[in-house]
């Protein structure tokens, strides 16, 4: 990892929460919280996409949805604010003007909203059933500062490279990926993180959903794409520090960014 002089860390955990069809939603919330509060020596906390749904449970998204103020955002923001940790929400299905978003949040350590995104590129039958958010978005915060993304966005590069543009030191991203593609997700969170010379911090679900096996494989990625940590296929929470400075650094010493051309 290209950290060669220590700066002021901040402590990341990604909550790979173990999906079971037979949980109902409520339980869901009340495991995570459980969690949550074991992880509570954190700065910021990550859990996976649709966690409190199913990401595969297509005929529950109407039921389950919620607004802002909804129980998921009400209990992680309380969470928040009583441990004084950021929290990545990972995803919850949002009913806002009458359709529903496939939306994360991140919340600072009063509880308050720090940022709100929906998933721009949605994936194969989810396409049915949400709509596609339409910005991306970055966040400044004492941690750095933090462009949010879920899952397939991964697969598209120019998003991330637009969140560059816009000052992103950090990604977060949370998924819902089944494990037939597991080694995509190893190669391109690395390579989104090392192109764009930023931590990529990654949470997933773990279990099975209508019959799916979920990846796992949570990743916290450091700038030069070295692997901090990475989760295996169960319910794990995984845990790595980072210095933002390496960031700061990294882009200092090794400017590819500046080099770009797009003048073809």
């Amino acid at each position: 990892m290209y950290n060669d002089i220590g700066g002021i860390f901040t402590r990341v955990s990604a909550i790979q929460l173990s999906h079971s069809d037979t949980q109902s939603k409520s339980e869901r919330l009340s495991h995570a919280e459980s969690l949550i509060r074991t992880a509570a020596d954190s700065d910021l906390i990550l859990l996976p996409e649709l966690w409190n749904t199913g990401f595969f449970s297509y005929d529950e998204y109407e039921r389950s949805c919620e607004a802002d103020d909804g129980e998921t955002i009400s209990m992680l923001s309380r969470l928040a604010a009583d441990i004084k940790a950021y929290i990545f929400t990972g995803s919850f299905v949002q009913k806002r003007n009458g359709k529903l978003y496939n939306t994360a949040m991140l919340l600072d350590r009063s509880g308050a909203t720090a940022a709100s995104y929906s998933k721009i590129h949605l994936f194969g039958e989810e396409r049915q059933y949400m709509t596609c958010g339409d910005k991306a978005v970055t966040v400044d915060t004492e941690l750095g500062k933090i462009g949010l993304s879920i899952c397939y966005d991964l697969r598209f590069p120019e998003q991330y490279r637009r969140m560059t543009d816009c000052g992103a030191e950090i990604f977060l991203s949370c998924y819902a990926l089944p494990a037939s593609r597991t080694e995509h997700w190893r190669i391109l969170t690395p390579a989104r993180a090392l192109e764009n010379q930023a931590y990529f911090f990654s949470c997933g679900c773990s279990g099975i959903n209508r019959g799916v096996h979920y990846s796992g494989h949570s990743m916290l990625i450091a700038p030069d794409g070295a692997i901090l940590a990475e989760g295996a296929d169960g319910e794990e929470i995984l845990t790595a520090d980072a210095d933002i400075e390496c960031v700061r650094r990294f882009r200092r010493d090794f400017p590819v960014l500046e080099d770009r051309n797009i003048s073809f």
